[in-house]
């Protein structure tokens, strides 16, 4: 074998090995990158949310965002002075947990109820092996 052989060769492998990976390499769309939608209603504070008549925002509403949610419980621009809140119209937004409401665990300090007795153990039915009492 020559070395031009040996070369052509090698070539040729590369190049069919490129055109059947374009062909059939998936295609990917190539689009222009997607910006993130701003919200329809912005709010620059809670006093524009109540001048519109909007508060309180709960995560779920157009125009809530973390900044007027001091809490981070998922309302924003609530009513100052234990004033009741609205009651909502849609369904409430089950992804996180109320604040106010926190877990409970057992304690550690807690007793817990007395271990049951166990079973008498049958008699061996082979005497001739020791008995060990536990």
């Amino acid at each position: 074998m020559t070395p031009r052989f040996i070369l052509l060769t090698f070539v040729s492998c590369v190049l069919l090995f490129a055109a059947i990976w374009a062909a059939t390499a998936p295609k990917v769309p190539v689009s222009a990158p997607v910006a993130e939608a701003a919200p329809a209603v912005l709010y620059a504070d809670c006093d524009a949310v109540r001048a519109a008549n909007a508060a309180p925002l709960r995560a779920s509403q157009p125009g809530y965002r973390p900044a007027l949610d001091p809490n981070m419980n998922g309302i924003a621009c609530e009513p100052v002075g234990g004033a009741a809140a609205p009651e909502m119209t849609s369904a409430p937004d089950m992804t996180s947990a109320p604040a106010d409401s926190a877990p409970t665990f057992a304690s550690s300090t807690q007793q817990s109820a007395p271990p049951a007795e166990a079973p008498p153990t049958p008699p061996d039915p082979n005497p001739e092996t020791p008995q060990i009492e536990m």
